[in-house]
C-alpha cells in the first residue's frame, strides 16, 4: 500500500548513499596511502585489460562478436532452469554449463573494439557469469541442506504433490514439474555465500539475527532524514 513498486530499488541506492556519507562523517584515520591502493587495483586492471585486448584481437582477426549470443543465451538458462520453477538436476545442469562458460571466457570471447556496446557487454557477461556461478551453487548447497520449496520458489519434487485446489480440494491437473514438497527444516538460518574467484565457492549456515525492535523501516528513516538530514 506505501510502496510503489520498484521503490526497494531506491531504498538500497538511498541506504548506499547515507551509508557512505555515515563512513565519511564517522572515520577519522588518516587516508589508505595511494600506493597501497595501486598494488590492491593493480591485479583488477590487468585482468580487465587483458580481457578486453584478447576479446578485441580475437574479433580483429576475423572472429565474429560473441557478445550478443552468449549474453542472450546466459539469461535464457537461467529463466529456463534456475527460474522460480526448478529442480535438484535443472540447477545442476545449468551449473554445468555456466562453469564451462566461465572457465573459456577469457580465451574464447571476441568482442568489436570499436562497439562501446560489445565492449560493454564483454564486462558485464562476465560478471553475469560470475553470479550465475555463486548463485547456482548457492541453490545446490540449499538443496544438499534439505531445503525445499518456500515462498518464492518451487522445487520439483517427486515425492510431493501437486498444487490443490482450495485447502482441502483435489490436486491441480498441473505438469508434474508442479509437485512440491515444502519446506519446514531451515526456516530459522541463513544461508551466507563467499568466493574468492578461485576454487568453489564456500557456504556456512547461522541463525536468524532477531528483528529490532525500532521500527526503522526505509518510509520512516527517511522521512527522519528529510527534517533533519541526520546520518549520524
Amino acid at each position: 500500500m506505501y510502496r510503489p513498486g520498484g521503490a526497494a530499488l531506491n531504498s538500497g541506492q538511498v541506504g548506499a548513499t547515507r551509508a557512505a556519507t555515515f563512513i565519511a562523517e564517522r572515520r577519522r584515520e588518516a587516508p589508505v596511502a595511494i600506493a597501497e591502493f595501486e598494488i590492491a587495483a593493480h591485479g583488477v586492471v590487468s585482468a580487465a585489460v587483458a580481457l578486453l585486448r584478447g576479446a578485441t584481437e580475437r574479433a580483429e582477426s576475423g572472429l565474429p562478436d560473441t557478445t550478443d549470443a552468449l549474453l542472450r543465451e546466459t539469461t535464457e538458462l537461467m529463466s529456463s532452469h534456475a527460474g522460480v520453477v526448478r529442480s535438484r538436476q535443472s540447477i545442476a545442469d545449468a551449473l554445468v554449463r555456466v562453469t564451462e562458460w566461465l572457465a573459456a571466457y577469457e580465451s574464447t570471447s571476441a568482442a568489436d573494439a570499436g562497439s562501446r556496446r560489445s565492449v560493454n557487454r564483454l564486462f558485464l557477461i562476465r560478471d553475469i557469469l560470475t553470479s550465475q556461478y555463486v548463485y547456482l551453487s548457492a541453490m545446490a548447497d540449499y538443496l544438499d541442506h534439505g531445503g525445499r520449496s518456500r515462498g518464492s520458489v518451487l522445487y520439483t519434487d517427486a515425492s510431493g504433490q501437486l498444487p490443490l485446489a482450495g485447502e482441502e480440494g483435489p490436486e491441480l491437473d498441473l505438469p508434474e514439474i508442479f509437485r512440491f514438497s515444502l519446506e519446514d527444516g531451515l526456516t530459522d538460518v541463513i544461508q551466507e555465500s563467499t568466493w574468492s574467484g578461485e576454487g568453489d565457492p564456500g557456504f556456512s549456515w547461522r541463525g536468524v539475527r532477531p528483528i529490532p525492535e525500532d521500527d526503522e523501516f526505509f518510509e520512516n528513516v527517511w522521512r527522519h532524514y528529510r527534517d533533519d538530514k541526520n546520518v549520524y
